[in-house]
């Protein structure tokens, strides 16, 4: 079995790099979330505007 070594800034830089990817992940997540969020929201207040204007029809 070969030994590898690697230099502390090596090793630094790839838990660097890492943590990068995953702080990207959850932002993108998150923004996903948010979206989904507001999306949902927009739906209801939409249904709610056509609910509203079918009793007004009505009466």
């Amino acid at each position: 079995m070969s030994e590898e070594t690697y230099a502390k800034n090596e090793i630094d830089l790839k838990f660097g790099n890492l943590s990068d990817k995953v702080d990207s992940k959850f932002e993108l997540l998150s923004q996903k979330i948010d979206s989904g969020f507001s999306n949902q929201s927009l739906q209801m207040n939409n249904s709610l505007l056509v609910f509203k204007q079918a009793l007004k029809d009505e009466a």
